[in-house]
């Protein structure tokens, strides 16, 4: 029997296990933009669905298809934490002004069949510190880590994060710097590097690293400013880390930093980070808090560090598109060819960006473009850091790659597909 008819026959006893489950049941998606959108995030909340089946319970899902009966990518995920999953999570192409109709078939988790994997988060912990890495869902960073430590703690110092196009990671410590490696080929490769017999600075088959953090904010790291000075995400009490979904169209996890001591008044810091399969960025959502939170903007920034050429430094008021655009189209990268950069925001959240000094002393930040938001106005900001490399795609480097990318995820996130459940 093959698999077509193993599901639909596994289907028709379904019905009969879960009482008022229909065989399957129809959502329509709006492109109302007159462009083609391909692999466009599309979120379908289980709430919503419910409305339409009923309450159910979580060992059920769906399998999704297209009118004319194709397979549909897609994972269940429970972004809440409350154990049941609320959120169904799709990649999809629409023509210019194209409505479409997905077919939803009820299922059971095991028996959906595999996709390829398009996103990825990573975790390896050396408990021995032995250059043997275990991939663990959850941790808590040791009040006793030092950055840079040998043997290393943690697999490339820190989670790391990928889908087709690149993959980043963060320094799990004191410097909670963020960088970017850029990738050759779509498969999944974070789990596989950072291990004894290749570095990742240098080529491989995969790409390498190609940033150079230094003390700058790399891509898309974490700091605060009262105005006068600029604070980096240091020394905190706490740090944890938590993966929270693993492919194969996005991958999600938190970071949450607790005591983080300014000058005395303590502040924690949240973000939650989402990388989708196709896309030349990840995004993050962001949250301050503290009793003297109030006082602090929040900063991200990506790193000026090799710039080549300071006219290739721009800033796009996309407010028709309801978004501020910061990119740097001109940075050397560590194979010593062209990386662009860039940062991204809802213009609700942007209040501004400056330039960090050029030279610092002691953990200072220097040379970063940085953005800052209006962080105390909202329970989180939502921001969006893009990096382009020209050995993954030489349009970086020969027609500004980058700028259209940005400009149209701009007009793409303001004119979100309408979802008629």
């Amino acid at each position: 029997m093959n698999n077509n008819k193993l599901v639909a026959a596994f289907i028709i006893v379904l019905l009969g296990v879960f009482p008022g489950i229909e065989a399957q049941y129809y959502v329509k998606l709006s492109n109302s933009l007159p462009i083609q959108r391909f692999d466009e995030p599309v979120v379908l909340l289980r709430d919503s669905i419910e409305k339409k089946t009923g309450l159910f319970g979580n060992k059920l899902t769906f399998l999704i298809k297209t009118a004319n009966g194709e397979t549909v990518p897609s994972q269940t995920d429970d972004i809440d934490g409350d154990g049941r999953w609320d959120e169904l999570a799709v990649l999809l192409d629409f023509n210019a002004g194209e409505t479409v109709q997905l077919i939803l078939e009820p299922i059971t988790h095991e028996l959906l069949p595999p996709f390829r994997q398009r996103a990825h988060v990573h975790l390896g912990v050396s408990c021995e510190r032995n250059n043997v890495f275990t991939r663990v869902l959850e941790e808590t960073r040791p009040k006793n880590h030092v950055a840079q430590s040998l043997p290393f703690l943690y697999q490339y110092e820190g989670p790391g994060w990928e889908n087709d196009k690149l993959a980043f990671r963060t320094y799990f410590d004191s410097r909670n710097g963020k960088d970017v490696f850029g990738k050759l080929v779509p498969d999944m490769i974070i789990d596989s590097i950072g291990l004894p017999g290749k570095s990742y600075h240098e080529m491989s088959y995969w790409g390498m690293d190609v940033l150079k953090v230094g003390k700058s904010l790399g891509v898309g790291a974490i700091a605060v400013t009262d105005g006068d000075s600029i604070y980096r995400l240091g020394e905190t009490g706490a740090a944890l880390y938590k993966a929270i979904a693993d492919g194969p169209v996005r991958a999600v996890f938190t970071l949450n930093y607790q005591n983080w001591n300014i000058h005395g008044d303590i502040l924690s810091f949240s973000e939650q980070i989402t990388i989708w399969g196709g896309k030349y960025h990840f995004s993050s959502k962001a949250a301050l808090a503290g009793n003297e939170a109030h006082k602090y903007s929040l900063v991200t920034g990506i790193t000026t560090l090799h710039l080549i050429d300071e006219g290739y430094i721009s800033e796009f008021d996309s407010s028709a598109n309801g978004h501020k655009i910061i990119a740097i189209n001109n940075v050397l990268s560590e194979n010593n060819d062209f990386l662009a950069l860039g940062l991204m925001a809802n213009t609700a959240d942007y209040k501004s960006w400056f330039r960090a000094p050029e030279t610092g002393i002691g953990d200072a930040i220097i040379k970063t473009a940085c953005m800052v938001f209006n962080s105390g106005q909202k329970p989180f900001v939502e921001f969006h850091v893009f990096a382009g490399w020209e050995k993954t795609d030489i349009r970086f480097k020969t027609d500004r790659l980058l700028n259209t990318i940005m400009q149209n995820e701009a007009l793409r996130l303001s004119n979100k597909i309408v979802i008629i459940y």
